[in-house]
């Protein structure tokens, strides 16, 4: 587990790190249409400058959002005694905090789809999306709901 100590406030506890799954299929989807790219390159070099440079565009944001990709492997929620905090990954080893819920606010919790947890919380739904063994972390977030 990593030293999240620096996120939690006075009186806090880590209960539990929650790591989202890997999303493998945009990871490829994103490769192939970088490689994609290349193939497109004929007809946007007949079509002049300005095709080379749209191409050049493309494949630039195509890039970016690869490696937008492979650090939202990197993002985590953390469930401590008193909230839940979301970090985003800027790079393996630095994050930053998103935004946070106060377990007291908590008014419901339920499954959503396959791998996500939906929060109501001062009217609003919240999602916790792609979580590696939701039931456990539901079952925690139920015993802290029924406190």
């Amino acid at each position: 587990m990593s030293n999240f100590n620096k996120f939690l406030k006075n009186k806090e506890v880590l209960r539990l790190e929650i790591v989202p799954k890997k999303a493998t299929f945009k990871f490829y989807f994103v490769l192939i249409l970088i490689l994609l790219m290349f193939f497109l390159m004929f007809p946007a070099w007949r079509a002049g400058e300005m095709g080379v440079f749209l191409w050049f565009v493309a494949l630039i944001t195509l890039i970016f959002s690869l490696t937008r990709q492979l650090l939202s492997v990197n993002d985590r929620y953390l469930l401590t005694n008193k909230r839940i905090i979301h970090l985003r990954a800027l790079n393996k080893k630095n994050f930053a905090v998103v935004g946070a819920i106060r377990l007291s606010e908590l008014e419901e919790i339920g499954f959503h789809g396959r791998a996500s947890i939906y929060l109501l919380a001062s009217g609003r739904k919240i999602y916790l999306q792609n979580i590696n063994r939701r039931d456990k972390v539901f079952s925690k977030l139920e015993t802290y709901l029924n406190k």
